[in-house]
């Protein structure tokens, strides 16, 4: 997921797609130049944007609206964040001729490592965080996804913040604590149980890939 922990630098350029993108190969700017008829363009211009994307499919990840490389390795930030390169693309009729302009940004985003050992990262050590860390700790994973693995099963949901309870303070309506309500329930014995728990909620729109 993206981070608002840093912002993002924006460069505008106006460069041909063969430069920008090692897979595409079309010269935009070897199109006719007379101008056509508004629905010929149209058409032209939706074309030339299903090549462009279906060109890039197996090697870029699409997170709002922005593309970025699988291939290359991120930059390693501080606090355990990571920095990618990635690019928007927008393909526009003007004058006659077709041109492509790509917009590349530097983003930060959250690693794909496990929540516990995020904090720790941020914290400085492995422990439980005090009242001034969960603090922070909640601005910086404010509505991050989390994703849990059962078996072959996987569920992300929306952090909201800390609660200071642990496992064993919270009970469900059957009055079981969550730690006997996962053994029972799901043989699943939970560790950590000296560390608090966190809010959730289900994100409206999720996508979880492999």
């Amino acid at each position: 997921m993206a981070s608002n922990h840093q912002p993002n630098f924006i460069r505008q350029e106006r460069i041909l797609v063969s430069s920008a993108i090692p897979s595409a190969t079309l010269d935009l700017f070897a199109l006719p130049r007379r101008p056509a008829p508004t629905n010929s363009s149209s058409q032209r211009v939706r074309i030339l944007e299903t090549l462009l994307k279906k060109s890039l499919q197996d090697q870029v990840e699409v997170v709002n609206n922005t593309c970025y490389f699988l291939n290359e390795p991120p930059k390693k930030l501080a606090g355990g964040f990571e920095e990618r390169l990635g690019f928007t693309q927008a393909l526009n009729l003007s004058s006659g001729r077709s041109t492509l302009n790509i917009q590349t940004k530097l983003t930060t985003f959250y690693p794909d490592i496990a929540l516990l050992d995020f904090i720790h990262i941020q914290i400085g050590s492995k422990r439980i965080p005090n009242e001034n860390e969960f603090k922070k700790l909640n601005r910086i994973l404010k509505n991050c996804l989390v994703v849990t693995r059962q078996s072959n099963w996987k569920q992300a949901y929306e952090i909201d913040q800390f609660d200071q309870r642990r496992p064993t303070e919270i009970t469900i309506e059957s009055g079981e604590t969550l730690v006997e309500y996962y053994k029972n329930a799901k043989n699943i014995t939970l560790n950590q149980t000296n560390y608090p728990c966190i809010q959730v909620y289900l994100p409206s729109i999720i996508q979880i890939t492999n």
